[in-house]
């Protein structure tokens, strides 16, 4: 991602959740959370996965924000400093946004 913004349009949805095609020309799939996270206050609600060679690969957890549609998630970059993003969802669910936000300390 590198800092730009993805913007994503709804491709199909499946019983693997909701395929996206991004203007940065990759897949994404949004697949809602199917266990439990015991003793976590702040659990994600989707995982959002990437297609890469042929093959769905986790890129990150979704997690709540306090505005509605929107979600946040953290991705590395190809120096694997983590990086703060949001996730927008609008006109339920066919489209899509993804937007860069702040550096995280790295771990």
């Amino acid at each position: 991602m590198n800092g730009m913004v993805a913007e994503l349009q709804r491709v199909k949805t499946t019983t693997w959740g909701t395929e996206y095609a991004g203007t940065d020309g990759k897949s994404y799939l949004l697949k809602g959370v199917d266990r439990e996270y015991p003793g976590n206050g702040k659990a994600p609600v989707y995982f959002l996965r990437v297609k890469y060679a042929g093959e769905w690969k986790y890129l990150s957890g979704l997690f709540r924000t306090n505005r509605p549609g929107v979600f946040s998630l953290d991705l590395k970059d190809g120096n694997g400093v983590r990086t703060l993003h949001t996730m927008t969802i609008a006109d339920g669910g066919e489209r899509a946004a993804i937007a860069p936000g702040k550096r995280l300390s790295v771990s």
